[in-house]
């Protein structure tokens, strides 16, 4: 596969385009502010079709631009059930604090351990909450690539004093869902640079080994 990163956003949202091979589609991990234009002139470039789109968690400057991409692309959205308070509720934003954004549908909801195909790529959808309930990473094992979100940063982890958010709960994830994968395993957050889970394991000074 072959994969993409548009830092997008007033907060510098990371949102990674996938390309399966063998394939003219294309996968999006979040849609961030700006990435309802610049993701489909890019596909359009590449003469791919953007068929979906898999949220991270339901936080708006991680979700701000799927009702558009949806309507241009028609890709659906994928995402745990437990997302759908914050993007099908119009106005639900506010009540987070974080301002009135487009609501949108979720079409397919994930489960914890739940395998997702697209031609040659697979993923594997890992349930990670304590950043905000639903907040979903995707592993892709044999390329040993982890897209977390906001789940952990580099040498950092995702805020976790927001509605919903937990710290116990949130170190719990990391523990159990980040620190027992390889560690040459790459880790593509949703901010910030990459970083990998032994690095993490070793340096990170939020949530130890």
């Amino acid at each position: 596969m072959k994969f993409y990163n548009f830092e997008l956003g007033s907060m510098g949202v990371n949102a990674y385009l996938i390309f399966p091979k063998d394939s003219n589609e294309a996968i999006l991990i979040d849609a961030p502010e700006g990435a309802g234009d610049a993701i489909p002139k890019f596909l359009e470039k590449h003469d791919r079709k953007l068929s979906a789109i898999l949220l991270t968690h339901g936080h708006f400057d991680h979700v701000w631009d799927c009702a558009e991409l949806k309507d241009k692309t028609g890709a659906q959205i994928y995402a745990h059930a437990e997302t759908k308070p914050f993007v099908e509720v119009e106005g639900a934003q506010s009540y987070f604090g974080f301002g009135d954004m487009r609501s949108f549908a979720i079409d397919k909801f994930l489960v914890d351990g739940q395998i997702l195909k697209f031609s040659d790529l697979e993923l594997e959808c890992l349930y990670a909450p304590g950043h905000c309930a639903g907040s979903m990473m995707f592993y892709s094992k044999d390329k040993k690539k982890l897209f977390v979100g906001d789940v952990i940063f580099c040498n950092s982890i995702g805020r976790h004093d927001l509605p919903t958010g937990s710290f116990g709960v949130l170190q719990k994830s990391i523990r159990t869902k980040i620190y027992t994968l390889p560690d040459d395993v790459e880790i593509f957050p949703g901010h910030g640079p990459e970083t990998s889970v032994g690095g993490e394991k070793s340096s990170n000074p939020f949530v130890t080994a």
